[in-house]
């Protein structure tokens, strides 16, 4: 087999709610020499919206308590 080379995946606009897996994987066949590797690289994990709103409406009663006491 030939070596592929540099390769860049984007994964976007998934329906949130649910599980993912994202497998990568090296087949060499062949080459005795040399080893192949694998290289993830800047990886951003964005969190969904629904998540920042449920820790803004945890925080609101804190607030609230907050300023009632000043």
């Amino acid at each position: 087999m030939k070596q592929t080379g540099w390769g860049t995946v984007s994964i976007s606009n998934l329906p949130s709610g649910n599980n993912y897996s994202l497998v990568f994987g090296v087949f060499d066949d062949g080459d005795a020499v040399v080893d192949s590797g694998l290289l993830i690289d800047n990886v951003t994990v964005v969190p969904e919206p629904s998540a920042a709103l449920l820790l803004g409406l945890c925080a609101l009663p804190g607030a609230l308590v907050r300023r009632r006491r000043s």
